[in-house]
């Protein structure tokens, strides 16, 4: 669950930095996240849900330990966007502070040979050719 919430705030933006977006941007987000905490401890805390979902409170040092893994998944991740920024030569943004983040600019261009890519399915044929679906018979 800690990794989680690091991949939340991670995935919020393609190329921005999170520090650009806001952390506090997406309110929605922000919700399931603390729902997620209260219903992880009330799992593991609460005594009737204990015996339903087999757990056991955790003791501190266990909690302590989980406590940085949402900022590692999101520093990672926050490197590999950085790392991409610099590659490809692409300039820090203004994003509006509506949350609307994982939109790109309306000034924004697209990637060369990222955005332009088309996306292979797995399991679809590629370069089939679209045609419309025969009538059915009336029979």
């Amino acid at each position: 669950m800690a990794c989680q919430i690091g991949t939340a705030m991670a995935a919020r933006t393609q190329h921005a930095s999170l520090l650009q977006v806001g952390v506090f941007t997406n309110r929605l987000l922000l919700w399931g996240i603390a729902y997620e905490i209260v219903f992880a401890a009330a799992v593991v805390i609460v005594p009737p849900l204990q015996g339903v979902f087999g757990t056991a409170t955790p003791d501190l040092w266990q909690v302590l330990f989980i406590l940085p893994f949402p900022v590692m998944v999101w520093g990672v991740d926050e490197l590999w966007r950085w790392n991409t920024r610099r590659r490809l030569g692409l300039q820090p943004q203004s994003f509006s502070r509506t949350g609307d983040v994982a939109l790109h600019a309306a000034g924004d261009q697209p990637v060369e040979w990222v955005d332009h890519c088309p996306v292979e399915v797995p399991g679809q044929a590629s370069g089939v050719e679209e045609r419309p679906l025969p009538e059915q018979g009336t029979g």
